[in-house]
């Protein structure tokens, strides 16, 4: 936990948001980082990724840090059990060129997130993977643990394939199953978590980060290590901002 706040705190997480940087809304707005509160056969709630959405040439791969947490952070203080539960990313790689591909990203996100978030890490389904990746695969796995290699499931037949580890009533409806999303109100949500950066309520410690996993006081990260125990004086130092 101490390692996540650290961190929180050192990526300015709470200074650069959807009200203060206009990049980081339209990729918040792009849909190419979504957590729509579905889940897998196994209960772990999903990060939607689409690397279509996806432009380096306009975000460097700090804006994919910062999607991707806020993505997470949105699904823990919804969702809290998902903590315990982890958490996988559905990679959806329909139509993805290789313009849209940046080997910097998995690298950046390793480094930013391996020991600091509180939370455990499930497996990345990747659907339609284009046959670029076998190109890009290797400098991919070159940032991950053995471990996290073998959860990667490549998935070249598509949705239909997915349903092997979703129910079709967890399946976005955009992808042939019964799930509804609302983008709109996803942007509005994370848009309204953001807009409690440094009031006295957000400063308090979020309930995800009350208790450790299995109550034991340390959390798994997304390297599968255990963090430092819980500190009670641990606060969010975010800063009040005009809006």
């Amino acid at each position: 936990v101490r390692n996540y706040m650290i961190w929180r705190r050192d990526y300015a997480i709470e200074e650069n948001t959807v009200y203060t940087d206009p990049e980081f809304k339209a990729a918040v707005e792009s849909g190419a980082v979504r957590a729509c509160g579905n889940k897998d056969k196994d209960g772990r709630y999903v990060l939607t990724l689409r690397l279509r959405l996806t432009d380096p040439k306009r975000w460097p791969p700090r804006y994919a840090v910062r999607t991707v947490h806020s993505a997470i952070e949105l699904l823990l203080r919804k969702f809290p059990e998902s903590q315990a539960r982890g958490i996988v990313f559905v990679n959806d790689m329909t139509g993805a060129k290789m313009s849209n591909a940046d080997s910097r990203v998995p690298r950046e996100l390793f480094a930013a997130f391996s020991n600091k978030l509180p939370l455990r890490f499930g497996c990345v389904y990747a659907v339609n993977p284009p046959l670029f990746m076998r190109f890009i695969w290797p400098i991919v796995r070159h940032f991950m643990s053995r471990k996290m290699q073998s959860r990667m499931k490549l998935l070249p037949g598509g949705y239909p394939q997915l349903r092997n580890h979703f129910s079709v009533d967890q399946i976005l409806v955009e992808n042939g199953g019964q799930f509804p999303h609302d983008h709109d109100a996803y942007v509005r949500a994370v848009s309204a978590m953001q807009a409690q950066y440094g009031s006295a309520e957000h400063n308090a410690l979020p309930g995800y980060l009350d208790n450790g996993v299995d109550g034991v006081g340390g959390v798994s990260t997304l390297s599968d290590s255990s963090g430092s125990s819980l500190d009670g004086n641990l606060r969010l130092h975010g800063r009040p901002r005009n809006r």
